[in-house]
């Protein structure tokens, strides 16, 4: 997280060509214009070691300015808000983590997939009670609002509930 992009991508591109720890795959264009590498461990094992090396308390700052990170760089966030999410539950960051979760419900949603976003509001209800008690209530209220349109949409469109 400390590195430029370029060090990053000549540090990746070293382990790829010497160790073959990492492979690239592909490139992604950032919000700015710039187009960067991407690069994925060839084998799971691979980024389970390297995640494990690293001590929790740096895994979560790791998590957080990743996702930071991703906010500053990608768009539109709503194809990384499930992505965005996991970065800053395992960050410890509640507030964002709930917002992205919502953003990702509601991405799951336009695309008509309402078991998918009830599934993804029922994970936000669980970790509601993460948040400051002063923005607990009107988060849950809110994640229940979603779920129950949810389930009302879903219940009247199913044949064996037309009559409710």
């Amino acid at each position: 997280m400390d590195l430029e992009p370029e060090a990053f991508e000549d540090f990746c591109e070293t382990l790829s060509r010497r160790h073959r720890i990492v492979r690239s795959s592909g490139s992604e264009k950032l919000a700015d214009g710039t187009v960067t590498a991407c690069y994925e461990f060839v084998h799971v094992l691979y980024r389970e070691v390297c995640y494990r090396r690293i001590a929790p308390g740096r895994r979560t700052q790791l998590h957080r300015r990743l996702g930071e990170w991703i906010e500053a760089h990608f768009e539109p966030l709503n194809e990384a808000s499930v992505w965005l999410a996991g970065h800053f539950e395992q960050g410890g960051d509640w507030p964002r983590a709930i917002k992205y979760l919502h953003l990702a419900a509601d991405t799951a949603g336009r695309r008509f997939e309402p078991q998918q976003a009830a599934e993804i509001l029922q994970h936000a209800l669980a970790s509601v009670s993460r948040l400051p008690p002063d923005v607990r209530t009107a988060s849950e209220i809110k994640l229940l609002e979603k779920l129950a349109a949810i389930y009302n949409g879903t219940c009247r469109r199913h044949p064996r509930h037309r009559n409710l």
